[in-house]
């Protein structure tokens, strides 16, 4: 179960963690949502659903259109204090000696990024991992996909 002060729910509800409980009391001040299963996967989504500088959408996949830029970022979403896994699944034509951007995990509120290089996979589906250690509940982070050169197919990002 989750409560939730109704006044602060703007401020502080990812835009998916809702839609996966079930509300069981609504009153003047508070909610209180019933999850079946653990509501903290933050983000489980595709790739089209964020935000793109430089990507198209190709068979429901970001793909690159060969102009560097952010093939995907944002959510700008909200984390309580824990440990957090974010897992960026990919695959490139690019052969693997061969860098073509990078991912990263990304909060200026709090000066934070963590980055990863990507290489190319010959044409193989492959995941990144960035891991977060969140002290304290912070707004603002995002998770996003820098594209450089080659080819590069963004199919996820998860977060949990």
């Amino acid at each position: 179960f989750i409560i939730l002060k109704k006044d602060e729910i703007k401020q502080i509800i990812n835009r998916n963690i809702l839609l996966k409980g079930q509300l069981v009391i609504d009153n003047q001040d508070f909610l209180v949502y019933k999850f079946n299963k653990d509501p903290f996967i933050y983000i489980n989504e595709d790739a089209t659903s964020f935000d793109s500088q430089v990507g198209i959408n190709c068979k429901g996949n970001l793909c690159s259109t060969n102009v560097s830029g952010f093939m995907a970022y944002g959510p700008y979403s909200y984390l309580p204090q824990g440990e957090y896994s974010v897992s960026f699944m990919y695959r490139s034509n690019t052969g693997t000696d061969n860098r073509i951007g990078y991912v990263d995990i990304n909060n200026s509120s709090i000066k934070y990024n963590n980055r990863s290089d990507l290489y190319g996979t010959n044409g193989v589906e492959s995941v990144v991992q960035l891991n977060i250690d969140v002290s304290k509940f912070t707004t603002g982070w995002e998770y996003r996909v820098f594209y450089e050169s080659g080819n590069l197919e963004l199919i996820n990002i998860k977060v949990n």
